[in-house]
């Protein structure tokens, strides 16, 4: 029972918030499946009203002195005080910022997404590159209004982590980046022979719709909270905790990137929907960091999905979805072309030895962008000389390289880096879930998803941002971040698949 009225009120008024976001939220989804491609200039005039309109209710009076004034009463419960804690630390940064930029960025990623998809379709970065520019000028005024003139990369950059810096990641990243390619350089001196033919065959679209359809059943998705479409990049976004949407994208030829990018966009489906219900609506009803999040979507995606366990349990499966081509391999033959080391263009498809040296691509160029080192025009060279540098191979075309992901037309940097922290932390919560439940490989071959699920809602989904990222972690696992859980799992999984 809430003793504070203050409080009581203040609920109410987030809530009204929180419910508008949830509208915003659901018109993004919208333009990416389903809106007519003549509605993008009303849908970015739709979202940026929206999203100026959500900020004047959060900075104004009514609010403002709810959330100003119940953060100092004293007759609040511990979780109370929580959840004014995190209002005032939302509030306080709302109020830097002027109306007409929030207005002007939600306008800005509205038409720049539509800007990203014509330069995809034409092959061509001068489509998108006056937009870019653009987005990153205003995200530079967010980092001066919030205090960081001389370093807004970490002011973007705490969005998504809260209370991570360009110094912290670069301490953490140096090291990563050694490890990883010692790693690489171990692995690829004994290259695995694997028969690529499979991906010389064509698989329906319809076929690995019933197998990402199966795959969230198994993994429990409840079929009546959430549905699956088609998108140009895989994404999740939910409404409430009864409307959580994911999309995928398939290719032809490659019956394991829709598969694996559904299982990832499940795992955070799983945490959207796995809050305490007397979270929603509150200030903590929300995911902590977006660390965490991708830890919940990289433990699915890589942890279960792409392991020789997980390939016998579901052989038959595949084989009876895909026919005959599928039975032509075994086992041991598919799960070594999931796990395989090799250089690849696509971020998303790479495996998970590499994939975080994609990460710090992109997060090197992020950070030259915003230091003013790189250029806009330059970024697609700077972008095919890092891959070169990284991987020793080029992309041929911009849809290969720069324009390859979405979260730059959408204004998130500072995102990518959460992939690698979310790598590090999945591994971590891992070792937890096998300390306490048994070995993961057993679980996976008795289907017994509904334990790991349930391990993680217990210990990470449920509390929404009422506990800090690290006091998370340290909580599920007995210790803060530690990347040796990481790479411990790398070298156990890849010197036993390479025989190293």
């Amino acid at each position: 029972m809430i003793l504070n009225q203050n409080y009581a009120r203040f609920l109410v008024l987030h809530r009204e918030i929180i419910r508008l976001e949830e509208v915003a939220a659901l018109l993004s989804w919208d333009q990416a499946t389903y809106m007519p491609k003549g509605a993008a200039a009303n849908r970015a005039e739709h979202l940026s009203v929206l999203s100026a309109h959500i900020h004047r209710i959060r900075i104004e009076s009514t609010y403002a002195g709810l959330v100003n004034e119940v953060s100092v009463a004293t007759d609040l419960t511990d979780e109370e005080q929580t959840q004014v804690r995190l209002a005032k630390r939302d509030l306080d940064k709302a109020v830097k910022l002027p109306t007409r930029l929030v207005e002007a960025l939600a306008r800005a990623a509205s038409l720049g997404k539509e800007a990203w998809l014509a330069a995809r379709k034409e092959n061509q970065w001068s489509l998108f590159q006056e937009n870019l520019r653009e987005l990153i000028a205003l995200q530079k005024e967010v980092g001066t209004c919030l205090g960081f003139p001389k370093d807004p990369y970490t002011a973007l950059l705490d969005e998504y982590e809260p209370g991570l810096t360009q110094a912290h990641l670069n301490g953490l990243f140096g090291p990563l980046r050694e490890r990883l390619a010692t790693l690489v350089r171990k692995l690829t001196k004994r290259p695995l022979t694997v028969r690529q033919d499979i991906f010389n065959h064509e698989f329906p679209e319809s076929a690995q719709l019933a197998l990402c359809t199966f795959m969230s059943a198994e993994m429990g998705l409840p079929e009546e909270r959430t549905r699956l479409d088609k998108s140009a990049h895989p994404f999740c976004t939910s409404f409430s905790l009864n409307d959580v949407r994911r999309t995928v994208r398939f290719r032809q030829n490659n019956p394991f990137s829709g598969l694996f990018a559904v299982m990832h966009e499940n795992g955070h489906a799983l945490y959207e929907m796995g809050f305490d219900l007397r979270l929603d609506g509150t200030p903590a009803g929300s995911a902590v960091s977006l660390g965490i999040h991708e830890s919940q979507s990289r433990l699915w995606e890589n942890m279960i999905g792409r392991t020789l366990a997980f390939f016998e349990t579901y052989h038959a499966i595949l084989s009876d979805i895909f026919g005959s081509v599928m039975t032509g391999y075994s086992p041991a033959k598919l799960y070594a072309l999931a796990a395989e080391v090799k250089p690849s263009l696509i971020r998303v498809e790479a495996d998970e030895v590499t994939y975080n040296l994609h990460i710090l691509l992109r997060y090197d160029l992020e950070q030259r962008l915003f230091n003013g080192s790189l250029t806009v025009e330059d970024l697609p060279e700077a972008w095919n000389n890092e891959m070169e540098s990284l991987f020793g191979i080029c992309p041929t075309k911009v849809t290969e390289g720069a324009l390859q992901d979405i979260h730059w037309c959408l204004g998130s940097f500072g995102y990518f880096p959460t992939y690698t922290l979310g790598n590090l932390y999945a591994a971590q919560f891992r070792w937890a879930i096998e300390r306490e439940l048994g070995s993961f490989s057993d679980m996976i071959r008795d289907r017994r998803f509904s334990e790991i699920r349930g391990w993680l809602n217990r210990n990470v989904h449920c509390f929404g941002r009422l506990k800090s990222a690290d006091q998370v972690v340290k909580d599920a696992t007995g210790e803060g971040l530690n990347p040796d859980y990481f790479f411990k799992y790398l070298e156990e999984k890849y010197t036993t698949l390479y025989g190293v």
